[in-house]
């Protein structure tokens, strides 16, 4: 794997596909999950479900979503920020 390829795409891109279950830390994500080059994982996620503690956390989303308040709950009703650990790399951005 490429790890500053790999890393780069991560900041990047703007949407990613994730599938969960709250009661289950166990989840998948997906950038490009059926491009050649896709990167899918399983992880395990923390959820944090009060944002406003999260003061550096919002800017970062701000800066790369135009502006995106992450504690504005009438554009998108109430979020949560989750902490993902990689623990499997199921495609790694090489081509398929």
């Amino acid at each position: 794997m490429d790890v500053e390829k790999t890393s780069r795409r991560l900041s990047d891109t703007r949407v990613a596909w994730f599938s969960s279950v709250r009661p289950d830390n166990r989840v998948s994500i997906a950038i490009d999950g059926s491009a050649p080059e896709s990167l899918v994982a399983l992880a395990v996620v923390e959820v944090f479900d009060d944002v406003n503690g999260h003061s550096s956390v919002a800017a970062a989303f701000a800066r790369k979503y135009d502006g995106f308040d992450i504690a504005d709950v009438s554009v998108a009703g109430p979020l949560v920020l989750m902490r993902v650990r990689i623990t499997r790399w199921l495609l790694d951005g090489s081509p398929q």
